[in-house]
């Protein structure tokens, strides 16, 4: 895929010679060659020293051509095989190039500078990349650099200077790897979370996080650890709900789906029995001094 690119030809016209010729004059940065059809000899304007308007007519010229000198900057990138089957490099080559002759460049007939510069570069790319695993990008990026630092395109008359390459694997690759790294480091980052409290509750629910356990399955062995004591019950369910939080806040779990079977299983836990009893024994004891207050006689 060429990225970015130029045609070192500004302009081809018919050049009509007259007696009294006017000498073109080429703008800066550009190179004005007058060319004979009939004879086939070409005329440099700035490199050809003292021409005078007879000297074009004697010539025949009847070709104009003006061609680009200023220094560019072209691209391409291109898929390259690996040295592991079926996994390819994105590999991305910027070059500064320069037309050095521009006789040689209009009669190559290059009107796509990066094109030709791919068709050059192409086999040693491939060669290169070819003895490189895939995990090695950085590697293989140094290695090209070392074997293809300049180059000049042959019979082109065209120099390449500043060659820099980006290499990388085909984004259909570089995704998949990209997601088994972060879900790997996601899941190391719950379960370290998770070790620091130690609680069975917490791991119960590390798993519904890390998808190895299923809400049901989570929801069944949570109610089993919970501990019958009520302070401890309290801590665990503390615990849990730290944990959770800090799933939320480290953006560890990516589903909000996830995070609300972990909530919905938090919510349904019962407290201790303790708990309960205390609470029924406090309405008792209220419901008793309302029934003593509505019977108390009133004082004269």
């Amino acid at each position: 895929m060429i990225l970015t690119t130029f045609d070192p030809i500004l302009e081809e016209k018919e050049y009509i010679c007259k007696f009294f010729a006017q000498i073109p004059n080429p703008m800066s940065g550009t190179e004005i060659i007058l060319y004979s059809s009939a004879s086939r000899r070409k005329l440099l304007i700035t490199k050809t020293p003292g021409i005078k308007p007879r000297d074009i007519h004697k010539g025949k010229y009847d070709r104009q051509i003006v061609v680009d000198l200023n220094k560019k900057t072209v691209s391409f990138s291109d898929e390259y095989r690996s040295k592991d089957a079926g996994i390819n490099f994105e590999i991305t080559v910027k070059a500064v190039v320069k037309v050095t002759d521009a006789d040689i460049v209009w009669e190559s007939g290059i009107h796509d500078v990066a094109a030709a510069l791919k068709e050059e570069m192409d086999a040693q790319i491939s060669e290169e990349a070819a003895m490189f695993d895939s995990n090695e990008a950085r590697e293989l990026n140094q290695d090209l650099r070392n074997a293809i630092e300049n180059l000049f395109l042959v019979e082109s008359g065209i120099s390449v200077q500043g060659i820099s390459y980006t290499v990388k694997l085909e984004q259909k690759i570089e995704k998949i790897i990209k997601n088994q790294s972060y879900e790997k480091k996601r899941s190391q980052a719950a379960q370290e979370i998770s070790d620091m409290y130690r609680d069975n509750l917490v791991a119960v629910f590390a798993g519904v996080a890390d998808g190895s356990m299923s809400p049901e399955l989570a929801s069944e062995k949570a109610r089993g650890s919970l501990s019958k004591d009520f302070n401890e019950r309290m801590r665990q369910l503390q615990a849990v709900t730290d944990y959770m939080e800090q799933l939320r806040t480290k953006e560890l779990v990516d589903s909000a789906h996830v995070m609300k079977q972990m909530e919905d299983i938090l919510k349904s836990l019962p407290f201790s029995d303790y708990s309960r009893q205390i609470a029924s024994d406090e309405k008792k004891v209220h419901g008793s001094l309302e029934q003593k207050n509505e019977f108390k006689p009133i004082d004269d």
